[in-house]
């Protein structure tokens, strides 16, 4: 009896190894896609989380016998956010002479907490019309109001987030009423 070499050919070792190969990069492509979208989802979600914190440090404040002015979310570049505690700008005491925004320059507000976002995040500063410099969301205890940029007969702000290279955008809405929503993950 003759014994058969049982094996694979050269070609078929090459078309198999090809596949693995394919496959393989295939995997990675798309766990990389994957974590810029994890990342990016967790960005928003910290943002927006800012935002229901300084609405409800507003709503807190109802029972406290000296209110501060209000506490804001402000956007100071396309990588930089704080929440603050807005005070009165002069020595007054009073809430007419709040600017309603985060003024570092004079230390008149009282920073909480200073946010950045990772490297593949930011804002699209420039996408958005109707927001004027600087770029604020202040809630005004007890209700609490809400002062968009400073302007008082701004109705909605649309705040902007995208992946640098814009394949992941999403736009969180906060409207003169203090609902916060977002339009999420949408794709150019």
């Amino acid at each position: 009896m003759k014994k058969k070499n049982v094996g694979f050919t050269t070609v078929e070792l090459l078309v198999n190894i090809s596949l693995v190969l394919l496959l393989s990069g295939l995997i990675i492509t798309y766990s990389r896609v994957s974590e810029r979208q994890i990342i990016f989802t967790k960005e928003r979600f910290r943002f927006s989380d800012t935002l229901y914190k300084a609405r409800n440090l507003s709503i807190q404040t109802f029972s406290e016998i000296s209110t501060p002015c209000g506490f804001g979310v402000e956007i100071l570049n396309e990588n930089d956010y704080v929440l603050f505690k807005d005070l009165p700008s002069d020595d007054s005491g009073k809430c007419t002479s709040a600017d309603n925004s985060f003024t570092e320059r004079t230390n008149k507000d009282e920073l909480l907490e200073y946010f950045s976002l990772e490297d593949d995040v930011i804002f699209d500063l420039y996408n958005n019309s109707n927001m004027k410099r600087p770029y604020s969301v202040v809630f005004i205890p007890p209700r609490p109001d809400i002062i968009i940029s400073r302007d008082s007969s701004i109705y909605d702000i649309r705040i902007n987030l995208k992946d640098k290279k814009g394949n992941i955008t999403s736009e969180i809405l906060v409207n003169k009423f203090g609902q916060i929503s977002f339009i999420p993950n949408a794709r150019n």
